[in-house]
């Protein structure tokens, strides 16, 4: 049985290859300096804003125990057991309170069907990623929505227990909007689709 044989790179390939070590050891070294000049410095970063992002969070979860509270005193807080009986006179609509991109925030009910009313009635059949949902007109609609429904001193919105995929899990027929306030003065509202 026969060995197989080696097949050498072509004469032309020898050059290259003698002139490509010395890139590589170059770039290899870059790498390996600026993992550690990055590294410490990323890690410096984390446990400086660790502190910063707990207390943060703190106090969301203050500020959601207080409106709670508040609310549980109007009667504006409820269940969603509770909801049926309220959804025997409207259906309403749901509103997902969106803190950032990547977060819900809480979940309202209202007794006003808003799909109904314009300018979210003549956009039933556009697409959520249509950019018609970032007209001038929609977004004063959704700061109307922040003021009348869910402002907790003069809101007409309840604050519903739970969370928001739960409690639209639930509730499949009643139509339910993302209510979204990323950045100061700046509104949106979008349909929640799955």
């Amino acid at each position: 049985m026969a060995s197989p044989k080696l097949e050498l790179p072509p004469w032309w390939a020898w050059p290259l290859i003698v002139l490509m070590f010395p890139v590589a050891v170059v770039v290899m070294m870059a790498l390996l300096i600026a993992i550690m000049v990055v590294g410490p410095i990323i890690m410096f970063y984390s446990l400086l804003n660790f502190p910063a992002h707990r207390r943060a969070r703190q106090r969301l979860r203050e500020e959601d125990e207080s409106l709670r509270l508040s609310l549980t005193a109007q009667g504006r807080y409820i269940s969603p057991g509770k909801l049926p009986e309220l959804q025997q006179v409207s259906r309403g609509t749901f509103l997902v309170e969106s803190r950032s991109p990547k977060e819900w925030g809480r979940i309202w009910w209202t007794a006003d069907d808003l799909s109904q009313q314009p300018p979210l009635d003549s956009m039933r059949e556009v697409p959520v990623n249509s950019s018609a949902w970032n007209s001038s007109e929609l977004e004063q609609f959704a700061r109307q929505c922040q003021e009348t429904q869910l402002d907790p001193a003069e809101g007409k919105g309840y604050l519903v227990e739970g969370k928001p995929q739960e409690v639209l899990r639930q509730f499949p027929e009643t139509p339910a909007y993302l209510l979204a306030k990323w950045f100061p003065e700046e509104y949106q509202i979008y349909p929640m689709v799955d």
